[in-house]
């Protein structure tokens, strides 16, 4: 008779009492202590079971949208918002969170509409300002998004997130003094992450304080030795104080950080060029490296010098060089390896339109076939060894294979070949003429320079000869392009 009493009671409680362990406040709860633990997937399924129950509760979808968030599964978490704030209009903390899955999503536009709504119903929402200074942030708003940093940071000065993004725009507005007294409060109360370094070793840079950008970086590389842009800010750095074996280094480390930022390879090969080329050869200007003495005018003392067996500039020895450590040439020397293979033997300044390999190639690349397009490149460069649009294309197809390697020695050769060519003049008139050596690097260079070719003419002035190019550029005004193609005609 107790043991029937007992297995009554047990049929009646148990399940009484798992139906209040699993009632959906008790879910709810529970979700809300998993998010807090940042067990994102069992959040989830507590909410998902919370809403399953209670399908017209807000609260519900909206903190099923954060657990999707948290797992990045940021479409779900939208639909999630979406569905909250139908129930709810006026839920706060949903309007909040969805305007910063706009903001990361980059839907500025949503993003402000949202966040605009949440400040009319709370003007004294700090975390509110923030989010709406990164939006004007994003759009180039500079004006408005430190007006924002400084509101949020006003309301609560304990938010020093404000610090570190206010002075990421101050960069951006060319205040970098303001933005180096930002990050140098910041860095008082938190220096544990690399960017407060990189924005202040930025700082200094823009104020032309490069040793103090350089002490700066340095910290930075120390304590983040895998953070590419503290690399990238002290190779500039470097660079502007003339340390280019030291500003190449940084960049080496940046790109073997992050192979696939190609703006670190236009950085070194900037270095290069500098560390490579005595400096009485060239200059820098707006245009770019002209060089002082290789250009038309000299043009039959440059025809003797790559002749001559005893001089620098012998074509043989540059071949060499070349073929040894092509990184380990200055400009002048790319220049003059150019000019020189146009007086051997094997040299024709028309390329064969109809050559299988270069067809191939060009076929290759238009289908994204690049493993095949880059041994076509080299096939091709084996019978035209100089050829700008062969190591372009091969850059471009290793670049695509992920074969940096590759990918860094053929955009270096086309860099230094295009900007030595460049150099040769700036294409204003027949004396200041770019000198090429055949009809397509004309047109790599026009394509280098963003210019649209409209028509082309040959003409003779004092025994030489030019090609004159009618271009335009984005002004959409005519004007012309003068090269000198005495290369063509073998006079010297």
């Amino acid at each position: 008779m107790e043991t029937k009493i007992k297995l009554f009671f047990l049929l009646i409680f148990v399940p009484l009492f798992a139906a209040a362990q699993n009632s959906p406040k008790e879910i709810f709860e529970k979700g809300v202590k998993c998010l807090e633990n940042q067990d994102f997937e069992n959040a989830l399924k507590l909410f998902k079971k919370y809403s399953s129950q209670k399908p017209a509760d807000a609260n519900g979808h909206f903190r099923q949208g954060i657990a999707f968030w948290k797992i990045e599964e940021n479409d779900s978490a939208l639909i999630c918002f979406n569905q909250a704030l139908r129930l709810d209009s006026n839920h706060r903390e949903c309007l909040f969170q969805r305007a910063s899955l706009y903001l990361e999503m980059g839907e500025n536009e949503f993003s402000h509409y949202d966040i605009d709504r949440v400040l009319s119903m709370d003007s004294k929402n700090a975390e509110a300002y923030f989010v709406r200074g990164q939006i004007h942030r994003n759009v180039k708003g500079y004006d408005e998004a430190i007006s924002d940093f400084s509101t949020s940071l006003k309301l609560n000065p304990k938010l020093y997130k404000n610090l570190i993004r206010r002075a990421e725009v101050y960069i951006l507005n060319s205040q970098p003094q303001l933005a180096a007294e930002d990050v140098t409060a910041y860095l008082s109360i938190d220096s544990s992450s690399v960017e407060p370094y990189f924005i202040l070793a930025s700082a200094h840079y823009y104020t032309k304080n490069y040793e103090k950008s350089i002490s700066i970086s340095e910290i930075g590389t120390k304590k983040f030795s895998t953070n590419e842009k503290i690399w990238e800010i002290n190779g500039l750095s470097h660079f502007e104080k003339k340390n280019y074996s030291q500003s190449i280094e940084s960049f080496n480390k940046a790109i073997s950080l992050k192979p696939e930022h190609k703006m670190f390879y236009q950085e070194k090969i900037r270095s290069l060029v500098f560390q490579n080329t005595k400096e009485n050869l060239f200059r820098l200007d707006s245009t770019g490296f002209i060089f002082t003495e290789i250009k038309t005018a000299n043009f039959e003392k440059l025809a003797k010098s790559v002749k001559d067996k005893k001089n620098s500039y012998y074509f043989e020895t540059l071949l060499e060089k070349f073929q040894k450590s092509f990184d380990k040439m200055g400009l002048d020397e790319y220049f003059m390896l150019y000019f020189g293979y146009s007086f051997q033997k094997n040299f024709s300044p028309y390329k064969l339109r109809n050559d299988l390999t270069e067809l191939e190639i060009k076929e290759n690349f238009e289908r994204q076939n690049y493993d095949l397009c880059l041994k076509n490149c080299k096939k091709f460069l084996e019978k035209q060894p100089f050829a700008l649009d062969g190591f372009l294309y091969a850059a471009v197809s290793a670049f695509h294979l992920q074969n940096y390697k590759e990918y860094e020695e053929y955009f270096t050769k086309y860099s230094m070949f295009l900007n030595a060519i460049a150099a040769t003049g700036n294409g204003k008139n027949f004396d200041n003429a770019f000198i090429v050596s055949c009809v397509d690097d004309e047109y790599n260079l026009t394509d280098y320079f963003g210019l649209r070719v409209e028509g082309q003419s040959l003409v003779s002035k004092e025994k030489r000869n030019f090609d004159v190019l009618k271009v335009t550029g984005d002004s959409k005004i005519n004007f012309d392009l003068y090269f000198n193609i005495d290369c063509f005609f073998g006079k010297y």
